[in-house]
């Protein structure tokens, strides 16, 4: 079977394989299957519908890189037609990718890959007739397979063109490298479609007539779900880059032996690692954790450029102790030169890194410049001129004329005339206890370069600057808020009436939770508290929010619940939501700003009607002013899912609570669930708007579905349309009583100074960044790569500001007024809702505001527009006369 493997191109071996083993699975995707005789059927009516659609040889069709069994069919028609693909990642930016298809000008952009072929019910062509060709069209590539967008480690777009030769050539190389893919293997698919990894890991195993079972967008992201997807679908073939391995490795810390290793795969037998460099120590901890001393693993190393892998490495034990494992040696065919910048051979030493032989790509699309000056003629082993590719990576031989990896060519910098390795640095940093991930970029300034660096801290440690910023809530969890006043009323609503646990609802120790609307987080680290073992999926599609959600789940060390920054509706796509920071809990893609300020202005009457608030009398005639304030609104893009998709894709058997506060859309995330998947949820708690008999409708589409349903309208949404729904079918699991304890009471805070101090103690001061920036998470590429290109754009342009004046006289006035209702010093830059300020403390300040300037009509939403300190008083100042002003 290699031999026949050897000969073929993928689409071809898809129809070879169409007749030897029709029924075999070729593909696998959120529990769908293509037969290898459906997948064959399926490309050849793609390829067709390509060629009466006059794209010629050669032509490029751009596609949305999709992770569906369409996208495979599609990518496979393009590449039976003798046409060409260009994946576009829809994470991608939208100028971004503008400028890829300005730049490559297709012959042909597809809306999605359903556009060229249909799969439901079995493969067809579609009925819609294809989108025309676009304006302007490059000539077709003869032999071209893929252009695949990169940034390369410049951060600069570049568009490599591909030819089938180059892909024909490395496929089967490194098949044979590896010691063969066999119809009886399970390859794991995890790189997106636009980044050149997915190229292997989609041809190799379809060449051998192998099963691909392709990683959702969901799988790729949690790392419990993707370690469910390799046990469940018996992976026998993962393909990963270390960081990822890392990450798995993180998720089964704390578990007994023999659970980590039945969670790390019992059927995998080969372990292929790439795209960056691969500690010794990595490769230990993978082999102690899964028990597993005869699993082959390889690093490998190639490049977009090179059509893939050109350098493989098979691991012993010796590279255990390696602190970066070898990348090998060539594949066959391949030859490597380490050369001088004047693409002369370097001899042994430490040089730049040259590939040549039949796997390069043609070039730049659209560059010819960069194409010359990346891809050059030097001599080769037998003296003749080859053409390389300088890979900008730097290299050296080992005592074995083993090839070493030893860093970038543009990471080396000169700082006050001295050396330095941005990749030393980064190292150094990693070996504090509490950084799990770090980056080091050199940002261009007048003095000459400038170091910064930024970390990820391990599970368990927190940003001081975090810590600072978090409240103690009165049952010791740690939260920040987004608006003080709507947490309080949150903290009400599910630790002291328990409103989510009422009316016979109740969670098992090891309860599996949907929290659809998870805001700021405080139902699920109610969940997490009561439960150790319980697991949360929480959806929260505004981004700010999000970032909150995270934050408290970190601050608390909370590591079983996974957040999803999508909102759950009917279907898959994109939608504009309109988000009020002031009053989050209202945000919504069906906004309707009377509907709100109506819920609002209820919500705050029944607030003061049932509490002693203090300074109530000054609050009173504010309360309209209020709620018209809090509803200040921002348009934001979010990302939208179908529950079903979820379930699918995370292979969620039994959901015991899906709990749903989604603002208006409690009837399009229900419309997401298919009539397969509602037995498997046991019990649903929902807020919901009773706007044209809603209400009515949830409750009776529930009742059919076999669920026992109360309804109620809390005491503090009288007079508003909020009711809640509580839903449970008749076997739904016992609950189990709470085993409350603190989440997070080992965790430790760490400041940006610490890490600072940690580097200039092994570090000499020229090679010292200037600052340490903890984030939450550092930015990938589509690859999974870090992105320094975004480290380097996001820097602030004012480092080193740490002026707290105000800009004003008039502003330190208002400044000291914020203070006094605030209780705390205020400075220049300060945001009242950041430093503490809420809705009814933005109200006691606009009262005095008004006294102070004479401004009885100075509406409150003003500082809700504007909370930082200086545009604040600058709107102000617009209102005084001269006379008035300090």
């Amino acid at each position: 079977m290699v031999e026949f493997a050897s000969e073929t191109w993928p689409s071809d071996a898809c129809a070879r394989w169409a007749e030897r083993t029709p029924r075999a699975i070729a593909i696998e995707c959120r529990g769908q299957t293509l037969t290898y005789q459906e997948l064959d059927g399926a490309t050849r009516l793609a390829a067709d519908r390509l060629r009466r659609a006059g794209v010629p040889a050669g032509g490029l069709v751009a596609l949305p890189a999709e992770r569906d069994l369409e996208t495979v069919a599609a990518i496979i028609g393009i590449l039976r037609a003798r046409c060409a693909y260009l994946p576009l990642d829809q994470d991608a930016p939208p100028d971004l990718l503008r400028q890829i298809l300005h730049q490559a000008q297709p012959h042909l952009i597809l809306a999605g890959a359903r556009d060229l072929v249909a799969l439901a019910g079995g493969p067809r062509e579609p009925t819609e007739p294809l989108p025309p060709p676009p304006a302007a069209v490059a000539e077709p590539t003869p032999g071209l397979a893929y252009v695949m967008p990169t940034s390369g480690s410049g951060g600069a777009l570049k568009l490599v063109e591909v030819g089938q030769s180059g892909v024909r050539h490395n496929l089967h190389a490194l098949g044979a490298a590896v010691g063969g893919i066999t119809p009886h293997d399970t390859y794991l698919h995890v790189a997106s479609f636009a980044f050149s990894s997915s190229v292997r890991q989609l041809f190799l195993p379809l060449l051998y007539g192998a099963r691909v079972v392709i990683a959702t967008q969901h799988q790729r992201l949690d790392p419990h779900a993707l370690l469910r997807l390799i046990r469940d679908s018996g992976v026998s073939v993962a393909d990963l880059i270390p960081s990822l391995l890392s990450v798995l490795l993180d998720a089964v810390d704390g578990l007994p032996p023999r659970e980590v290793a039945a969670a790390l795969g019992n059927r995998l037998r080969m372990l292929l690692l790439a795209s960056e460099p691969l500690p010794g120590r990595l490769v230990a901890a993978w082999r102690a954790a899964s028990g597993r001393p005869d699993l082959a693993m390889f690093n490998m190393y190639g490049q977009t450029e090179t059509a893939g892998i050109v350098c493989l490495h098979p691991l012993g034990s010796s590279d255990h102790t390696a602190p970066i494992v070898p990348i090998g040696t060539p594949l066959p065919g391949v030859e490597i030169e380490l050369i001088d910048p004047g693409t002369s051979p370097a001899g042994d030493g430490l040089a730049e890194i040259a590939v040549a032989g039949p796997s390069l790509a043609f070039g730049y699309r659209g560059d010819p410049i960069l194409t010359a000056d990346r891809f050059t003629l030097g001599p080769g082993h037998d003296g003749v001129p080859a053409r390389h590719y300088r890979t900008g990576d730097l290299g050296r031989l080992d005592e074995r004329g083993v090839l070493a990896f030893a860093g970038r060519a543009d990471r080396l910098i000169k700082v006050s005339g001295k050396r330095v390795d941005l990749a030393q640095i980064e190292t150094a940093l990693r070996e504090h206890a509490a950084v799990a991930e770090s980056a080091v970029v050199a940002l261009p300034t007048e003095q000459g370069p400038r170091l910064l660096a930024f970390a990820r801290l391990r599970d368990g440690y927190l940003s001081q600057d975090l810590s600072d910023r978090l409240r103690l809530l009165p049952n010791g969890l740690r939260i920040m808020d987004l608006h003080r006043a709507e947490t309080d009323f949150m903290y009400e609503e599910i630790f002291e009436r328990e409103i989510y646990l009422q009316h016979g609802i109740g969670l098992p120790a090891d309860a599996y939770v949907i929290d659809a609307g998870a805001n700021a987080g405080l139902f699920a680290l109610s969940v997490a508290a009561r439960y150790r073992h319980a697991r949360v999926l929480a959806f929260e599609p505004a981004l700010p929010t999000a970032g909150i959600l995270k934050a408290n789940l970190r601050a608390n060390d909370c590591r079983n619940v996974t957040v999803r920054v999508q909102g759950l509706s009917d279907h898959t796509g994109t939608a504009t939501l309109t988000w009020y920071p002031h009053s989050t809990g209202l945000s919504s893609v069906h906004a309707d700003s009377s509907e709100e300020l109506q819920t609002l202005t209820s919500i705050i009457a029944n607030q003061v009607r049932h509490h002693a608030l203090a300074d109530r009398d000054e609050l009173h005639d504010l309360l309209d002013d209020l709620a018209e304030a809090k509803l200040v609104q921002r348009s934001l893009p979010c990302r939208l899912t179908r529950l079903s998709d979820v379930i699918d894709a995370e292979g969620i058997d039994l959901i015991d609570l899906l709990k749903i506060d989604v603002q208006k859309s409690e009837l399009d995330l229900l419309a997401g669930i298919d009539d397969r998947h509602w037995a498997r949820i046991q019990q649903i708690v929902a807020e919901v708007h009773d706007i044209d008999g809603r209400l009515e409708v949830m409750t009776g589409l529930l009742t059919r579905r076999g669920y026992t349903v109360v309804t109620r309208q809390d005491v503090m949404f009288t007079g508003s349309a909020l009711h809640y729904l509580y839903a449970r079918r008749p076997g739904a699991r016992r609950p189990d009583p709470a085993a409350p304890g603190l989440l997070g009471d080992q965790i430790t805070a760490v400041s940006d100074r610490e890490l600072s101090r940690h580097l200039a103690d092994r570090l000499p001061s020229h090679a010292t960044p200037a600052t340490v920036t903890i984030l939450d998470d550092l930015p990938r590429t589509a690859s999974g790569k870090i992105d320094r290109g975004v480290l380097i754009r996001d820097v602030p342009t004012s480092l080193d500001t740490d002026d707290r004046h105000a800009a004003s006289p008039l502003a330190a006035e208002i400044a000291a007024l914020w203070g006094g209702v605030l209780g705390k010093p205020v400075g220049g830059g300060d945001d009242f809702f950041a430093i503490g300020g809420t809705s009814l403390s933005a109200a006691r300040v606009i009262t005095r505001v008004r006294r102070r300037y004479d401004l009885p009509d100075l509406p409150i939403r003003t500082l809700f527009d504007t909370p930082e300190l200086d545009a604040f008083a600058a709107a102000v100042h617009d209102l005084l006369s001269p006379r008035e002003l300090p």
